[in-house]
């Protein structure tokens, strides 16, 4: 049986559209969240960022989850697919008999039956993971997993690049309103 490919040149020209004309995180993300779940025919997509400090992930942005769904509680980093953290990806062709998913009862509630989680990596760090949600068993073909770890790395480098520019953006902010190193001695 041969697996279906979603993800093509299109799909890339797309969220690469998304990410290039985009000088607000939150705004790219939820467009990247919106773009993601009609390109790929799923259920949800959500871009979670990793506290280092809390151990947990925190929504950035997501398409297609229920208020309720989002407020399930804390999204504890090695609770919840923790291969992430190592640099893995993850499929859970079952969230009801997977034990790295941490709010199965919810997911089922949620629609939910499989999922997908690839880490957002920059420079060996963990940045995040872009999380796929199925509302049927997924396979998920090889092409598209590497199609799909590709946009994370392009996520990450966005989100770095958005900070960045935004601290830039500061930064000359207060040059030009006559910061001085002065301020900082007081």
């Amino acid at each position: 049986m041969t697996i279906e490919t979603k993800i093509n040149m299109d799909t890339f020209k797309i969220v690469t559209r998304a990410i290039a004309f985009s000088s607000d995180l939150e705004v790219m993300a939820n467009q990247l969240a919106l773009l993601l779940t009609g390109a790929l025919e799923v259920k949800a997509c959500a871009i979670l960022v990793f506290d280092h400090e809390t151990r947990s992930l925190g929504r950035l942005a997501s398409y297609g989850l229920s208020p309720r769904y989002l407020k399930k509680g804390p999204l504890l980093a090695d609770k919840s697919t923790a291969e992430n953290l190592d640099g893995e990806s993850v499929i859970v062709r079952d969230v009801q008999n997977d034990n790295r998913i941490q709010y199965p009862a919810q997911a089922k509630e949620e629609g939910i039956a499989s999922m997908v989680s690839i880490p957002i990596v920059v420079s060996e760090n963990v940045l995040g993971a872009l999380r796929l949600y199925h509302p049927e068993i997924w396979e998920v073909s090889d092409q598209d997993l590497d199609s799909l770890r590709l946009l994370a790395v392009i996520i990450g480098l966005a989100m770095v690049h958005v900070s960045t520019v935004g601290t830039i953006n500061t930064i000359d902010e207060l040059i030009h309103t006559g910061f001085t190193g002065n301020v900082l001695r007081q």
